[in-house]
């Protein structure tokens, strides 16, 4: 099962996330279960509805595990969970994650060096489909303006994750219906209908 994004660059990163997941003994066992769980359900003719609950802490506690392997530049991940929010927190080196060379754009100076990020988006998941739309990105505790973090994402982020951007819809994996993120926690439910059974590089 792929635990899907968490959204733009540091978030995209809360969806890069499944295509990168890694096996490996350190992975905190309880979620590492659940999402088990979920693609065996997913691969019976009929799915047990029966919601699956992932906390907050057992989220946490796999991505610092080194279940995930992280996109290059970021050093560590931490997500917060209220209701139909998630807030990301990074520790990124954005001279490895701007790879593709300098850039003389004055607006692009800030995101250079070791800075801690928060972003801070919206998410909702229904009839298979789900949406983190960003609201906002903070750098250092300085939010950032709202076209230079479009112009960070466009030339930096969208061109390697091309269906990753400040809104990001995608198909939820292993026939989820549903994706309730409430405080501490993401409720999943899964369904019969084939909506869902695509696994996208994508957040919950």
């Amino acid at each position: 099962m792929n635990p899907t994004r968490i959204a733009v660059l540091i978030l995209a990163m809360v969806a890069a996330l499944p295509a990168q997941q890694q096996q490996r003994p350190s992975a905190a066992g309880s979620l590492s279960a659940q999402l088990n769980y979920l693609r065996e359900n997913a691969a019976r003719q009929r799915p047990d509805p029966a919601p699956t609950v992932l906390s907050q802490a057992d989220i946490n506690a796999y991505l610092a595990g080194g279940a995930v392997k992280l996109p290059s530049g970021v050093e560590s991940l931490a997500v917060a969970l209220h209701a139909q929010q998630i807030i990301g927190s990074a520790k990124i080196d954005f001279d490895k994650v701007r790879t593709a060379g300098s850039d003389n754009n004055p607006f692009l100076s800030m995101f250079s060096g070791v800075h801690e990020v928060v972003v801070d988006a919206f998410a909702e998941g229904t009839d298979g489909k789900a949406l983190i739309r960003v609201n906002s990105a903070s750098l250092d505790g300085i939010v950032l303006p709202r076209f230079a973090l479009e112009l960070f994402v466009s030339k930096y982020v969208t061109p390697k994750h091309p269906n990753i951007g400040l809104d990001t819809r995608f198909t939820m994996p292993e026939r989820i219906s549903t994706a309730m993120v409430s405080e501490g926690r993401v409720t999943l439910v899964q369904r019969k209908s084939d909506t869902g059974r695509q696994t996208p590089d994508g957040i919950f």
